[in-house]
C-alpha cells in the first residue's frame, strides 16, 4: 500500500478500490463503502498480511487482509473478521471471505490460444485469441454461426497447477467473471459469477457455465476447414477454394 495511486476492480462486488498513501478506499457509484488505513505489513513467504483500521457503514473495527499478488494485473484478497482487537496476528488469521482485484483498465493476450470442441457439437464451442488476441467467444449453444458467441476480453490469469485462471470481461454487460480451465486429462471451462477467482473459492463454488471439450485445434485451421468444407460441397468454387488455401498456407508458413 505505497504512495502511488492505484485503482482496482473486484471481481466479486464490482466495487472500484483505489490504494494510496496506506489508505484503501472502496467504493460504489463514487461512493464511499469501506476504508480501511494500514496499521503494519509483514511480508511472509507467499503473500502479505496487513493489520488495519477498517470503516464500514456504521461499524468500525480492526481487520486482517492478505494480499496473494497474482502478476502485475491481479491481486488475490482473503479477509479475516472484523474485530476489537487491535493486536490480532494477522498471519494466523480464519478467512472469512475471499475476493480478487483486478488493476482497472487491465488487458492481456488470453492464453491458451485455439478453438475447442465439445464432444456434443460438430462446431467449435470456444474461440481462445483467434480473432483477437485478447478475446475469446463462447457459444452457449451449438451453431456454426459465431455472432451467436458471448464476447469477452481476457484482463488477467494465473496458473495454479492443471488449471488456468482467467479474469475476464463480459464485453456486453461490462462485468468482471472468473473463467477457469482445466488442462489435465479431459479439458473443461467453467465461469463463475461474483466468485473471487481463486481454487478456494471456485471449488465451493457452483458455476454458471460449464463446457467439456473434446479436442483443441489451432486457429488457422478454422479458415482451412472452411474452406475444405466449401469446395466439397460446391464443385464450381473448388478451384477458387485451392487457390485460397494455397494462398493461407504460404501466409501461416510465413507468418
Amino acid at each position: 500500500m505505497g504512495r502511488i495511486r492505484q485503482t482496482w476492480e473486484s471481481i466479486v462486488t464490482g466495487r472500484r478500490n483505489v490504494i494510496q498513501n496506506g489508505h484503501w478506499i472502496s467504493s460504489y457509484k463514487a461512493k464511499n463503502d469501506s476504508v480501511w488505513t494500514c496499521l503494519e505489513s509483514r511480508r511472509l513467504e507467499n503473500f502479505v498480511a496487513i493489520r488495519a483500521h477498517v470503516k464500514r457503514g456504521c461499524q468500525t473495527g480492526y481487520q486482517c487482509v492478505q494480499f496473494h499478488r497474482r502478476g502485475e494485473r491481479m491481486v488475490q484478497l482473503s479477509f479475516g473478521q472484523i474485530s476489537h482487537n487491535e493486536y490480532e496476528d494477522c498471519s494466523e488469521m480464519t478467512v472469512e471471505t475471499r475476493d480478487t482485484l483486478v488493476l482497472h483498465g487491465a488487458q492481456e493476450e488470453c492464453p491458451l490460444r485455439g478453438r475447442y470442441l465439445s464432444p456434443k457439437c460438430q462446431h467449435p464451442m470456444l474461440y481462445l485469441g483467434c480473432q483477437k488476441p485478447d478475446e475469446l467467444q463462447i457459444s452457449t449453444e451449438c451453431n456454426p454461426i459465431q455472432k451467436e458467441a458471448d464476447v469477452y476480453s481476457c484482463a488477467a490469469h494465473f496458473e495454479h497447477g492443471d488449471d488456468h485462471y482467467l479474469v475476464v470481461r463480459d464485453e456486453l454487460s461490462t462485468q468482471l467473471q472468473c473463467l477457469k480451465i482445466h488442462t489435465s486429462n479431459d479439458i473443461s471451462l467453467t465461469i463463475f459469477d461474483h466468485v473471487s477467482c481463486d481454487p478456494h473459492s471456485t471449488t465451493a463454488s457452483l458455476p454458471s457455465f460449464v463446457l467439456n471439450v473434446s479436442n483443441t485445434e489451432r486457429c488457422e485451421s478454422s479458415l482451412l476447414a472452411g474452406f475444405l468444407y466449401s469446395s466439397k460441397s460446391s464443385p464450381q468454387i473448388h478451384e477458387i477454394s485451392s487457390s485460397l488455401i494455397a494462398s493461407l498456407l504460404v501466409l501461416i508458413m510465413l507468418s
